[in-house]
């Protein structure tokens, strides 16, 4: 079913609206125009990542399709191949990532060290949860929304462009202040990153029934072996060269499966 362009953009700006709002409170704090508590802080930044779940619930809800939403996230039984490749491929990306950042000079990093694994149940259960928040818009309702009008390589493109949007008040906030991961990336690598990545995603999501849940994972993998990584590295040419790397990689993967897999 064919979704009116109409739909798609309520469900962007309200996606937009919802989180931008909920950071302006970090962006007061963090570039001293305003003090701020700190929990309250911390929840504006964790609520700011459920803006597409709110839109996607809300446009759903107001369209009576609230159920196809639903249907889409409870599509667990899909084998476990697809869920060991929602888990590990993005650590495979990541290594080839780093394999491509040292061939091209870039600097020895350390891995995580097995005492920082001791809260590694806890990063699973927080990337999960802000995983949620995102893919119940982003492939819960957007990308098939897109895919029906476009096809799955051009709606996969024109997500990954609005989900770098998406990400972009988190740069504006890090520049004023913030000394976080996005005050040390090029934003156009982070670009190629999300476009390849948003490719990435419609491949697993083509192989799974339009499973939101195994998106969940992946997301949620995604971000947990970024984080284990990212903890060790604090210089901004290492950070933004591992990135850039990531970049190259994903989108490589993308065109490799656009043009000799199927999605």
């Amino acid at each position: 079913m064919t979704v009116s362009t109409a739909r798609v953009w309520s469900f962007v700006a309200l996606t937009f609206a919802v989180s931008t709002t909920a950071l302006i409170p970090v962006a007061l704090s963090v570039s001293g125009r305003a003090s701020v508590p700190a929990p309250l802080v911390a929840v504006a930044g964790f609520v700011s990542v459920f803006g597409p779940l709110i839109g996607a619930v809300a446009v759903n809800v107001r369209s009576g399709t609230a159920r196809q939403l639903l249907d889409r996230f409870a599509r667990w039984r899909i084998g476990g191949t697809w869920y060991a490749v929602a888990v590990f491929g993005p650590l495979v990306l990541l290594c080839v990532a780093y394999g491509v950042y040292r061939l091209f000079g870039g600097a020895v990093f350390h891995w995580p060290r097995p005492s920082q694994l001791a809260t590694f149940p806890l990063l699973v259960l927080f990337v999960l949860i802000e995983a949620v928040g995102e893919e119940v818009g982003w492939r819960g309702y957007l990308l098939p929304a897109l895919r029906t009008r476009y096809g799955p390589i051009a709606a996969s493109i024109v997500l990954g462009v609005i989900w770098w949007a998406w990400h972009m008040p988190l740069f504006f906030t890090a520049r004023l202040g913030g000394n976080n991961v996005f005050a040390k990336v090029p934003p156009l690598y982070y670009l190629g990153l999300i476009v390849g990545g948003a490719m990435l995603f419609t491949w697993v999501y083509e192989h799974t029934r339009e499973s939101t849940l195994v998106a969940v994972v992946m997301h949620g993998a995604l971000n947990g072996w970024a984080t284990l990584v990212l903890q060790n590295l604090t210089e901004r040419r290492v950070i933004a060269g591992l990135f850039g790397a990531c970049a190259v990689v994903s989108l490589g993967a993308a065109a490799l499966i656009a043009f000799f897999g199927r999605m």
